[in-house]
């Protein structure tokens, strides 16, 4: 764990120094150091160390590759085994020990260091933000701005460590957990037990939610209008993705040429307060407290939908017939999203010609309309095919310039069709498995699916929330936590027959220099 806090935020600003004009309130003293009291001198300092963050959270060894198309989708058997990543095949293809091979383990040992080095970063930001004030910045919520967002992100972080690396509560395991670091330098992190480490992480996240909301909802969605006469939707999406947000109080768009950084802009590819909602809902279903998992799923499908600010996507663009207008991505359905201008080129390059396909897709998807079947698919007539979700720059995909700008290069981290899915659950566990089925059924809708489904009670439901989660979040990366959250026994295997997990396939290994803890 000393390596990580060694290597911190100011490792970051070197890096952002080639491509943000910083070098006014940057003191380089070396090629490869800056001195901490200088890099954070001037507040600007603040913005590019949150920048360093999200590039952190985006990049290959945490959701740019192995969190969203690459370990998570693996391991959920997202892609059959003949083409799936040569490096996930030992664990894919196990009969004991799934993650003993250490070809495996070089990917699962990159997303700890990964997210241990981000968690250092934040905490170095945190401490040094925490005595200034308020009035230093540019407008005085800014402070809050950037601590909300860290504070999340290090929830979000220690809530994926937590469910990637130790069982779900599901299985009544509530012993250890892991390190929750909130301290730098913290050069021997102690691992917390299950409940200290989860009031912890509630904590950061809570708090979050509490600093965001002004500016995010006060100001920002209530108190901004960048198009006169557009409906809230459009505004959203105009405040969330399409550049705006570096606003005055009087609701008008400031000059954004002046904004080097465009800091409080496209708010959509960041941590925000729906972001934090979503997130407790997430965390909450996973610790299956389910009051609080329906709560704070309402307060999204409350706020967020019902309020006509965003809702399910029914689009039903032909990629063959008009590739334009092909939005895989679902831009208006993400909730938290991170930014990352390569991770098509990374999918593409993995996936070359002959990995990341799927097999007998309609083993999986139980209705010939079903959009994410006959559009997000390259072939449904094919036995092995490709998602259409990373949208690499080819024949047959979007190169519409609002889809090329602000959806390739985006990250579904949590989208809203999950939050439906939350109260789904939420209601079957208490009884009310009529209503549970119409959540579904709102989404299917979304999905032009004309099957209806029943459930005569909370076993078979779950068995049809289990499908439909696989459905929706194919190759996405969210199906493998859905699945480990209920410690599911089976997955979708590409064939009529589901594949059953052998013993430890929901918890990965810690790395052998960290069981010191």
């Amino acid at each position: 764990m000393k390596k990580y806090n060694y290597i911190s935020v100011i490792a970051i600003l070197v890096l952002l120094t080639g491509s943000v004009s910083c070098s006014k309130w940057l003191d380089v003293r070396s090629s490869d150091e800056i001195i901490e009291s200088e890099a954070f001198k001037e507040t600007e300092g603040f913005r590019t160390a949150l920048i360093g963050i999200y590039r952190q959270v985006a990049s290959p060894d945490l959701w740019g590759r192995e969190l969203s198309w690459g370990l998570t989708s693996n391991l959920a058997n997202n892609f059959v085994y003949a083409s799936s990543d040569p490096a996930y095949r030992p664990a894919l293809n196990a009969t004991a020990d799934p993650y003993v091979n250490s070809t495996i383990r070089v990917h699962i040992d990159a997303v700890w260091a990964k997210a241990y080095n981000t968690i250092a970063n934040i905490n170095e930001l945190l401490d040094k933000i925490e005595s200034r004030d308020p009035s230093e910045f540019e407008v005085s919520f800014e402070k809050d701005v950037i601590m909300g967002e860290a504070r999340g992100l290090r929830g979000l972080l220690h809530f994926t460590l937590l469910s990637l690396y130790r069982p779900a509560p599901v299985t009544g395991y509530n012993g250890e957990a892991l390190p929750y670091v909130t301290t730098y330098p913290d050069y021997q992190p102690v691992t917390k037990q299950w409940n200290e480490y989860v009031k912890l992480m509630l904590d950061d996240i809570k708090e979050s939610e509490k600093l965001l909301y002004h500016y995010d909802v006060e100001e920002g969605r209530n108190g901004a209008v960048f198009q006169f006469g557009a409906n809230n939707m459009q505004n959203m999406d105009y405040y969330l993705y399409q550049n705006a947000g570096a606003w005055r109080n009087d609701g008008a768009v400031r000059d954004n040429a002046h904004d080097a950084f465009g800091f409080f802009a496209t708010r959509g590819y960041r941590y925000n307060w729906w972001s934090a909602n979503a997130l407790l809902a997430r965390v909450y279903s996973y610790l299956r407290d389910f009051d609080n998992a329906e709560k704070y799923a309402d307060v999204i499908l409350d706020n967020w939908v019902n309020a006509n600010n965003f809702f399910l996507d029914t689009s039903t663009a032909d990629p063959a017939g008009n590739p334009n207008l092909l939005d895989a991505k679902r831009r208006p359905e993400q909730l938290l999203a991170f930014y990352n201008k390569n991770v098509s080129a990374n999918w593409k390059s993995a996936a070359l010609t002959s990995y990341y396909k799927t097999q007998n897709p309609a083993t999986l998807y139980d209705d010939k309309n079903d959009y994410r079947l006959t559009r997000l698919l390259t072939a449904v007539s094919g036995t092995n095919v490709f998602s259409r979700v990373w949208e690499p720059t080819a024949a047959g995909y979007s190169t519409n310039t609002n889809v090329e700008k602000h959806s390739r290069n985006l990250i579904p981290v949590i989208e809203l069709p999950e939050m439906y899915f939350i109260k789904a659950e939420c209601l079957a566990q208490k009884g009310n498995i009529e209503d549970a089925l119409k959540e579904v059924k709102k989404v299917r809708d979304a999905r032009q699916c004309l099957v209806v489904k029943t459930a005569a009670d909370l076993t078979s439901f779950t068995d049809q929330l289990v499908l439909e989660a696989e459905r929706e979040f194919f190759a996405r990366g969210t199906a493998f936590q859905f699945l480990k959250k209920l410690n599911y026994p089976t997955v979708y295997n590409g064939a009529a027959v589901r594949k059953t997990l052998i013993d430890g396939w929901y918890v990965l290994p810690i790395p052998d220099a960290e069981t010191n803890f």
